[in-house]
């Protein structure tokens, strides 16, 4: 198949979720990672697809180039094939790395993300550098022995993970994991690196390159470091949150434990009028004895049907005559419409007095309503009682953020990984 711009591809299906996957190297490329289900399986024309593994979703980073995007750098153009997180355990260093696929030259560079600096390495022209020291005290380095002679200070040598890899690869990559030995030897901006498997040494060359240059290259694909470090904090982000919501259950376990719940009054009462009918007759509910500073919850029921019941209460401390009050409305509706049976509202509900201080306060109810009907009514107060509301709110609070990010990076994530037809 050909795109627009003239580049040949084909598509591959993934075996785990039948996402088509574009590429672009037709004759080379056999293994492939599937963005949207995250499995890495080999596929050629002579074979059945194949699962190698499925790797996790990505808890540390987030690409910045956008795969199947096109750009022109250092006056070659490339299409982001594939994208990979390594890891060096030694030093426990994270870093990205994006494959750009040349349809002139069919052949692959790599663009390297390592603490907010971008390098571009390529396979060298030649192999004839050496490695060399001037004495037993010095540090190693590389060199061009023919002309140009230049020397490469040697910098660092690891072997690393492969904590994921979606994309388009020639080779089955996870045959590298701590088997490639890799040495990087700099002169800043250039540098050179070398691969060593199996007894087969590949140079490299590469050079630093600026991040607005990038930016330039992939303009449409590109996603700012600014952005991309808030998206690399959501492990920061998530493990925050997770300790908060232990430390909100801990903190309800000891206030459960330091001030145990206690129901204090439990008494059902009948709502009758007074002579006239004009008012429903309020309420001497007897008194209670608080241990404060604490927290009231009064629950309320009544049999309220198509019908409502207004029903203010008050405390009063027998001693100081120091009040506290609310009000609540119990409303419940139902019927039929339409042949299908609805309703509204509830017959029960709750308040909650907070900071009463400790006394004996004296309960009275002025309930009020315009139905004939006598209620039964069903009071039951608590002292310290969990205050679900209060936690479920900072519940709301403590993952609202975590989960506003949650979902950005989710929909970035699947935007950027598709290889767009």
């Amino acid at each position: 198949m050909v795109a627009d711009n003239g580049w040949k591809y084909e598509e591959v299906v993934c075996p785990s979720c039948s996402n088509s996957i574009r590429y672009y190297d037709v004759k080379g490329s056999a293994w492939f990672g599937c963005s949207y289900c995250h499995t890495f399986f080999s596929k050629d024309d002579n074979t059945s697809a194949h699962i190698i593994r499925k790797f996790h979703s990505r808890d540390r980073f987030f690409p910045a180039l956008a795969l199947g995007k096109e750009g022109n750098l250092k006056g070659k153009r490339f299409a982001v094939s594939a994208y990979l997180e390594k890891h060096e355990p030694e030093e426990d260093i994270y870093w990205k790395e994006y494959l750009l696929f040349n349809p002139d030259e069919d052949s692959y560079y790599v663009l390297a993300l390592t603490s907010g600096e971008w390098n571009f390495v390529w396979k060298s022209d030649r192999q004839d550098f050496q490695v060399m020291n001037t004495n037993v005290m010095s540090s190693e380095y590389a060199a061009l022995q023919q002309d140009p002679y230049k020397k490469y200070d040697h910098y660092v040598s690891y072997t690393y993970d492969i904590i994921y890899a979606v994309g388009e690869f020639d080779t089955n990559i996870l045959d590298d994991i701590h088997k490639l030995k890799v040495e990087e030897y700099i002169d800043p901006p250039d540098m050179l690196v070398s691969e060593e498997k199996d007894g087969e040494l590949i140079w490299y060359k590469g050079m630093y390159v600026p991040n607005g240059e990038v930016k330039k290259a992939f303009a449409d694909g590109f996603i700012d470091k600014d952005e991309e470090t808030d998206v690399d904090k959501w492990p920061i982000i998530r493990n925050c949150a997770g300790i908060m919501l232990v430390v909100l259950m801990v903190a309800q376990l000891m206030i459960g434990f330091m001030k145990p719940e206690k129901q204090l009054f439990n008494a059902s009462f009948q709502l009758s009028r007074d002579t006239t009918l004009a008012k429903v007759t309020p309420i001497d509910a007897g008194t209670i004895t608080v241990n404060g500073p604490s927290s009231l919850t009064f629950y309320l029921k009544a049999d309220a049907y198509n019908e409502w019941l207004e029903i203010p209460v008050t405390i009063v401390n027998e001693k100081t005559g120091h009040s506290f009050e609310f009000t609540k409305v119990i409303e419940y509706y139902s019927g039929y419409e339409g042949g299908e049976s609805w309703s509204e509202g509830s017959n029960d509900v709750e308040a909650v007095l907070s900071n009463i201080p400790s006394g004996t306060y004296k309960v009275n109810i002025f309930p009020s309503t315009d139905s004939m009907k006598n209620f039964n009514l069903d009071v039951i107060i608590v002292q310290d009682g969990m205050l679900y509301s209060n936690m479920f709110l900072m519940l709301v609070l403590i993952l609202a953020y975590p989960t506003l990010k949650y979902f950005i990076r989710y929909q970035q994530q699947n935007n950027d990984f598709y290889f767009h037809k």
